[in-house]
């Protein structure tokens, strides 16, 4: 059973793309569905969370929006994921990851259930169990958590 889940954020609650503005302000591209899924899984007791290796202010505004908890700056997701489920006390096991980049590779070797969206790297694809139909920034998060909750009704 899935207990928890950690996300990445550019490329899983965005389409990996950015926009600069002639004044350097970058914007990303997110979609709203994702918000549904991150209250169903509220709904069934499955804690979440989002870890960026970026500083990235539109991401912070973006999680608190949908109402989920995001660690900037965390270059070491393995370690950061560690501490977190101690203090929930709980294990990999009970966990699940859903990355698209070879730096989420770590902390996928290490979570119960790794999976990655349709347009994930490709050499991240071989690495996981799940792939999403769904591209990141398209609806990827939400059908992770869908799968999520039905796969814990098994």
């Amino acid at each position: 059973m899935i207990k928890y889940i950690f996300f990445d954020f550019d490329g899983v609650f965005t389409d990996n793309h950015v926009y600069v503005t002639e004044k350097g302000v970058e914007l990303i591209r997110s979609s709203r569905f994702e918000g549904y899924g991150i209250r169903l899984l509220e709904e069934n007791n499955i804690d979440c969370i989002i870890l960026s290796s970026e500083e990235n202010q539109v991401a912070v505004h973006r999680a608190k929006k949908i109402n989920i908890e995001i660690v900037l700056n965390c270059f070491d997701k393995v370690e950061q994921a560690k501490r977190i489920l101690k203090e929930k006390g709980l294990k990999f096991e009970d966990a699940a990851f859903l990355g698209n980049d070879i730096n989420d590779i770590p902390l996928m070797n290490n979570v119960g259930y790794p999976a990655c969206v349709g347009d994930a790297w490709d050499s991240v694809k071989t690495e996981v169990q799940y792939v999403t139909k769904r591209f990141g920034g398209n609806g990827a998060v939400r059908e992770f958590c869908e799968h999520v909750v039905e796969l814990n009704k098994k």
